[in-house]
Parts: structure tokens; C-alpha cells; sequence
């Protein structure tokens, strides 16, 4: 767990770097990892806990404020934001929701993202642009069916990355899903989303056609869990060991430094 709790505030430090001087520049975009639960915009706090979203006025440091806080159902996992837009993330469907001029989030839109029974519970990060959101969801278990009154155990693999249209907030469209190894964390700098693939490391896509996504580089020697990328620096948290590559030239990704932590 040391590798979360380094990933949640490294995300957090990164986010409350963005100015607090106005609450109107709702454009302002945090950096955080896609696993994050909580992070700051202007003077507004963002948290998540397993069911709710929570939001503090930060705008007298030494006396935060909880000026909302809204109940989301129950297995909430991260929470991602994006020019006003914050994207939430539970064990079964993505949630959307914008910020009023109070900087207080106001539900726009409940995505479910599987139909396989209560029982199951995929991760989930999220992060997105202004026209898609891109999910990874992963689990691998078994699960107990019923069919005619008899019980029977399957197993039901969910391993893939989704990319949704998201231009109406109130309505998403699923655009395309994409099978995977296992994958974790992700990151998106423009045109290219990076995703965290478990055991193999990590793979990058090029997202400029949104309907074609391409796989532009791989590294499989490695094990990835979530990822941070920033104008060109790639901070990736491993099994216990933190990794930082130079991607400001996309097409020769070239590892930095390797850190134990």
C-alpha cells in the first residue's frame, strides 16, 4: 500500500499547485493520477470516500470549510478533474459532474459500466479531455450466477480500456472498448494516453482519431500501477519503486531514473 499513499500525495501536492486566487477560473486543471482521492481547484477541496463527494472551502488556510457534501452510492474509487468538469469513478459506473459558481459539483450524468450482477466490482480510474473520458476497468474473479433456481460459478474477466464520447455531459456515449492485459492507471497529455498494464509495464496509445486508437510504444519489464504524465515527464509508481521517463520526443520514450520507495 506504500506505493498508493506515495502516488495520493505526490497527486496532492501536484493539484494544490494551481492558483487559489480566483474560484471563477473554473479552467484551471489539476494534475493528479488517476487513482486520486482528493485533490484542489482554485479554493475548492475535492475529496471522495466510499460514498461520498465532499467539498471544502479553502480560501482561508488556516480554517477550511465543508460547504457540500453529496451522497454518490457506495464503492467510490477516484476523482479527476478537467476544466470544471469533475470525472468520478465507483466500482460500477462513472459519474459526471460540473462546478456552479460556488465551485460546488452538480451531478450531470450516471454511467453504468458493466451489467454482470452485484457482485462484481472492477477498479476503475478515469481521466479526460474536453470531448472524451477514458476508463480502465479491471478485475478477474468469480462469480456466482443463478439460473433456474440452481447456483453455478463462472469466471468473468473484465479487462479493458473504455473511451467515451463526452461532449454531452448528460448523456455518454460508449466509442469504443479496448481488451487488455490488466490494466491500472492512466494518464492522458493531449494525443497520447499512457496506461498503466499491471505486470507488463506500461503501453501508449495515440488518441488523435478517437474512433482508431494506435499503440505507439510498450515496456513490458516492469510492474505499473498508476501514472502521472507532465510536458514531457513520465512519473510511474511500480511495486516499491518509482520510475521517471523522458517522453518529450513520443517516438524514442527513454527511461530517466529508477527510485525505491
Amino acid at each position: 500500500m506504500k506505493y498508493l499513499f506515495f502516488l495520493l500525495f505526490c497527486s496532492f501536492i501536484f493539484s494544490c499547485s494551481i492558483s487559489s486566487d480566483d474560484i471563477s477560473e473554473q479552467g484551471s486543471s489539476a494534475i493528479n493520477g488517476s487513482y486520486t482521492k482528493i485533490l484542489a481547484v482554485n479554493n475548492r477541496l475535492y475529496g471522495v470516500d466510499d460514498a461520498f463527494i465532499s467539498t471544502v472551502d479553502i480560501s482561508i488556510k488556516d480554517n477550511p470549510i465543508v460547504i457540500d457534501k453529496q451522497e454518490l452510492g457506495f464503492g467510490i474509487e477516484s476523482i479527476y478533474h478537467y476544466e470544471g468538469i469533475l470525472l468520478v469513478g465507483s466500482n460500477n459506473r462513472l459519474f459526471i459532474m460540473n462546478l456552479d459558481e460556488r465551485g460546488v459539483p452538480v451531478l450531470q450524468s450516471s454511467t453504468d459500466y458493466v451489467n454482470f450482477g452485484d457482485d462484481v466490482f472492477p477498479c476503475d480510474p478515469v481521466v479526460a479531455n474536453n470531448t472524451n473520458a477514458f476508463v480502465t476497468l479491471s478485475e478477474n474473479l468469480t462469480s456466482i450466477i443463478t439460473a433456474c433456481g440452481n447456483r453455478s460459478v463462472v469466471n468473468i474477466p473484465i479487462k479493458e480500456l473504455r473511451i467515451y464520447d463526452i461532449v454531452e455531459l448528460k448523456s455518454p456515449i460508449l466509442m469504443k472498448t479496448i481488451p487488455m492485459h490488466n490494466p491500472k492507471g492512466l494518464s492522458l497529455d493531449a494525443n497520447y494516453l499512457f496506461i498503466c498494464n499491471d505486470d507488463q509495464g506500461i503501453v501508449v496509445f495515440d488518441v488523435s482519431d478517437i474512433n482508431n486508437p494506435i499503440q505507439i510504444f510498450e515496456k513490458t519489464d516492469f510492474k505499473a500501477y498508476d501514472v502521472i504524465a507532465n510536458k514531457g515527464l513520465l512519473i510511474v509508481v511500480g511495486d516499491g519503486q518509482l520510475y521517471q521517463f523522458d517522453y518529450a520526443d513520443i517516438s524514442n520514450i527513454s527511461l530517466l531514473s529508477i527510485i525505491n520507495i
